[in-house]
């Protein structure tokens, strides 16, 4: 058993730090890395739930509708209620426009458009002398002190023994030197009617300024308002068919895979398009939740646990830097507190990578067999790598722990649970 010294100790934690922080890079940065592979596969499998809903319902006809409804158990979907929601969206828009029309304003909107932007600039050229005037008067601090105290109004109430009183006069005498022949103002009182007047009048521009520009916001959604009332009117069909679509998709989606098949399944060319897309939708609803487990087992734990180690770390490097450099400790007990374990971190990135790759690239929806005792998993295993165990899932956990209780070979589960969740520990 050996000694360090505390400047030794430093020098270890400080390394084992540095090792932290390089690991704590490593995990941010596939962190966002995995974050767009998850929005990429989510997009995809929007997009793949649009193309289901499109297969089912390729147009918004009546007979097709209803057929539609028949086979998939909605009658939401049938093409009266259908119908009706057409309808009232139609009703709806229409009202909406007979009321812009309506509004007085509607048929005037060019000429008090240009009405208002006349008026502003017009206000704000007024306004702008009197602004630079009113900066000026500003910077004077004298003047401002002495528009303060009511200095030439009746409201003056400074005595004249005090010190005060002589300091405005002799301010009043220098502030008008600077003013007089500017504002030709012959007293200090005319200066200050002058100085309320340019206030007053740029308070009431700005005002102006303001309404006016109010004014024409509220006319300009009045006239978006139109404009988009009008498209909306003549994208209606178009608005119609996406709805119904997503009563579809809303409806398929609340249902297992299992239910979902029986009601797409058939021998024509649209119920085999339709279980062929059904099918890739189901493994992309699969492909996110399993990058999402594997972004909580491989990233989220591992980065929890670090950030714990380094908030250690950076304790220990306190510590020992208020320590005197000659202080003794004992190695060992150094090295078993603050020593950072990496054996198993390459293990861990390769079971990542390697799980993470079958999961994305897996493109064999065919395969699927809703009716099996198959997950996705199984798949994606089986293309890329059957030694890839997917205990990072919790499907594929429950589905063992089922398998175990029924063969009686929990025991042996639960030792291979522990050993994997070793070999995918950040320590």
């Amino acid at each position: 058993m050996t000694d360090l010294h505390a400047s030794d100790a430093l020098l270890f934690v400080e390394s084992q730090h540095q090792v932290v922080n390089g690991e704590l890079q490593r995990l941010r940065k596939k962190e966002r890395e995995h974050a767009a592979t998850t929005a990429t596969c989510t997009q995809a499998r929007d997009a793949t739930w649009v193309m289901l809903a499109s297969i089912l319902v390729p147009s918004a006809e009546a007979p097709l509708l209803d057929a539609v409804a028949r086979r998939l158990h909605l009658p939401t979907l049938a093409s009266a209620p259908a119908q009706e929601l057409f309808i009232k969206r139609k009703a709806y828009l229409e009202q909406v426009l007979a009321g812009v029309d309506a509004d007085p304003r509607w048929s005037r909107h060019e000429a008090l458009l240009n009405a208002c932007d006349i008026h502003t600039t017009e206000a704000t050229e007024s306004l702008r002398p009197l602004q630079t005037s009113l900066a000026q008067f500003g910077n004077d601090a004298a003047f401002m002190e002495l528009l303060a105290v009511g200095y030439g109004t009746d409201g003056y109430g400074t005595k004249w023994w005090r010190s005060s009183y002589y300091r405005h006069w002799k301010n009043a005498d220098e502030v008008m030197e600077r003013w007089s022949a500017t504002m030709n103002a012959p007293t200090f009182a005319r200066l200050r009617e002058l100085y309320e007047q340019q206030r007053d009048a740029a308070a009431t521009l700005q005002a102006s300024v303001r309404e006016l520009t109010q004014e024409k916001q509220t006319l300009q959604s009045l006239v978006a308002r139109r404009n988009e009332t009008v498209q909306a009117l003549a994208a209606l069909p178009v608005w119609w068919l996406e709805t119904l679509r997503v009563l579809v998709i809303e409806h398929l989606r609340s249902l297992s895979d299992a239910d979902r098949f029986a009601l797409l399944a058939g021998t024509d060319a649209t119920s085999e398009a339709a279980v062929l897309a059904a099918k890739k939708v189901s493994a992309l609803e699969a492909k996110v939740r399993y990058l999402e487990q594997a972004r909580e087992h491989w990233i989220d734990g591992p980065l929890a646990e670090l950030q714990r180690t380094a908030a250690k770390l950076a304790k220990g490097e306190a510590k020992f830097r208020r320590k005197n450099a000659r202080a003794s400790f004992q190695s060992d007990e150094i090295r078993a507190k603050y020593g950072v374990h990496t054996g198993k971190w390459n293990d861990r990135w390769h079971r990542y990578d390697s799980s993470c790759h079958a999961i994305v690239v897996f493109d064999r929806y065919d395969l699927y067999d809703p009716y099996a005792d198959l997950l996705w998993w199984d798949l994606m295993a089986r293309e890329s790598d059957e030694r890839l165990r997917g205990n990072f899932l919790e499907e594929v956990e429950l589905r063992d722990q089922q398998l175990a209780d029924r063969d009686g070979t929990a025991h042996l589960l639960d030792a291979g649970r522990d050993q994997d969740l070793v070999l995918g520990d950040a320590s």
